[in-house]
């Protein structure tokens, strides 16, 4: 295990990491490209300007781990241990990132792109998407049992193929749910 590492500049593309256990580690402008993470923990990470292009996941575990400014494009959290996943995200590139099947309750996403992310069959429920692109995202059999969409944008979720109960929305993101109808909407 390592505990309280600081990791900065490096570069661990197409690599494994040298070890199985991160406790309390900064990993700041780490290049992550195609890294094998299987069975790796990180316990009260931060990762800052990360790049985790084609990463494996593979039983990959996150408890309390920040990501500020990193680039998770696909990042497949359906493959990563789900037991006490706890994460925030702010002004992070996660497009067509992979939630299916997988509970991110409670997780906080501030100023990122969620671009053709697919949360099919996941539980979001009181996640908050501050400020946050979620243009062809895909919600299906979703639950958001009072998540924070009132800033976010760009979402099309059909309520009656997803738990929304106690979901909040502001007005303007009311044709959103609404897509399905083909209403013409006014202002």
């Amino acid at each position: 295990m390592i505990i309280d590492q600081l990791f900065e500049n490096k570069d661990y593309s197409a690599s494994k990491l040298e070890s199985k256990e991160y406790d309390s580690c900064v990993f700041k402008n780490c290049n992550f490209t195609e890294v094998d993470f299987a069975g790796v923990s990180f316990l009260s990470c931060e990762f800052v300007t990360c790049n985790f292009t084609s990463v494996q996941l593979k039983q990959t575990s996150f408890q309390e781990a920040s990501f500020n400014e990193c680039k998770m494009l696909g990042f497949s959290f359906d493959k990563c241990n789900s037991f006490l996943f706890s994460a925030t995200f702010e002004s992070c590139q996660l497009d067509y990132s992979n939630f299916s099947n997988y509970s991110i309750k409670t997780t906080i996403f501030k100023d990122c792109s969620l671009l053709g992310s697919v949360f099919t069959n996941a539980n979001i429920s009181q996640v908050v998407f501050d400020a946050c692109d979620l243009k062809n995202a895909i919600f299906e059999n979703t639950v958001a049992k009072k998540t924070d969409f009132t800033t976010a944008r760009n979402y099309i979720i059909d309520p009656e193929n997803n738990v929304l109960t106690k979901a909040k929305f502001i007005t303007d993101g009311l044709p959103g749910l609404l897509v399905k109808y083909n209403l013409d909407l006014k202002r």
